[in-house]
């Protein structure tokens, strides 16, 4: 029984353990392609930037995908995982800021995520100016990137150049490169200038809804908002369970350890008075001819009633 014990405390240890290490092992899942995608004075006087990973086919899941933003870009607008039907579901995610930076780690219940959030636009007068970096960090296999050209817009340059130029969502044209492999250690710049006479929004001059298409359900938030959490309730109920049979069973090996000990002062007790001399008193002992009383061989008087004993 004492060995029960340090066995659950081990499972209980090893349980603990484990669970950390997978968190562990899922929090860095390598990432097959990011596509960067820009999209200045869209719905707002700012740029869109727009994430969209996919993470390798064998990455178990859910998986806890770390991502970067600038401090200053505050909260994501956005952070989601693509459903098999192709919706794009609202995510759980924790956001931690260091320096300039800020890491968005988000739960992915499939293996193709997005985040999204705005970054302040340089603007004066006609002219606009936007950078966007890359801290490094990260292992990717395909990096790509698009850019979303504004209504109105003239002398747009790009750095790094555009590949392709072609119309897509919205009816509004793209300017998209392939921009190859990175290591954790690349870090890179996507610089973005041209000039737009009006402050008019692309969504407003298209007529797009203030709810657009990339923008992800809210609907099934539970599934993905507590999936970080359902580990951690199964923990502790799998703990609370162990210590209540650790309790239990330090129970019954009390119970255990005290029973024989009376036991054993049982015995001791029969052998103060064996039944063999008091057989031998009985055998042995007279009685008074006067009173009755039982009486010694020792005896001369009677101890009860005096009378001399023949």
């Amino acid at each position: 029984m004492r060995a029960i014990l340090p066995w659950l405390l081990s499972v209980v240890l090893l349980v603990i353990s484990s669970s950390f290490s997978t968190a562990s092992a899922q929090s860095a899942p390598m990432i097959e392609q990011l596509h960067i995608a820009l999209w200045p004075e869209f719905d707002r006087s700012s740029v869109l930037v727009i994430y969209r990973v996919s993470l390798k086919e064998d990455t178990p899941l859910p998986a806890w995908v770390s991502l970067p933003i600038p401090t200053s870009a505050g909260e994501p607008h956005a952070a989601a995982w693509r459903s098999s039907d192709g919706q794009l579901l609202v995510a759980d995610y924790e956001r931690k800021v260091e320096g300039e930076w800020a890491t968005i780690k988000l739960v992915a219940m499939s293996s193709t995520i997005q985040m999204e959030y705005y970054q302040e636009l340089d603007i004066a007068g006609s002219n606009r100016n936007f950078r966007f970096n890359w801290p490094g960090g990260y292992q990717v296999d395909a990096l790509s990137y698009e850019v979303q050209q504004p209504v109105g817009v003239s002398d747009v340059k790009v750095d790094p150049a555009p590949t392709d130029r072609a119309q897509g969502s919205y009816g509004l044209t793209y300017l998209s490169a392939q921009l190859g492999q990175l290591t954790k250690k690349d870090t890179f710049t996507i610089d973005l200038n041209y000039v737009k006479t009006s402050n008019e929004l692309s969504a407003e001059a298209i007529a797009i809804p203030q709810q657009f298409p990339s923008s992800p359900s809210a609907k099934p938030e539970g599934r993905a908002q507590h999936s970080s959490r359902v580990l951690t309730l199964v923990i502790g109920i799998l703990i609370v369970v162990l210590l209540l049979l650790g309790g239990r069973f330090y129970t019954q090996y009390r119970r255990q350890k005290n029973a024989p000990t009376s036991r054993r002062d049982s015995v001791k007790r029969g052998k103060r008075q064996p039944k063999g001399k008091k057989e031998k008193v009985v055998e042995n002992s007279g009685f008074c001819h006067d009173c009755g009383k039982r009486t010694s061989p020792s005896d001369r008087y009677c101890r009860h009633c005096g009378t001399e004993l023949h």
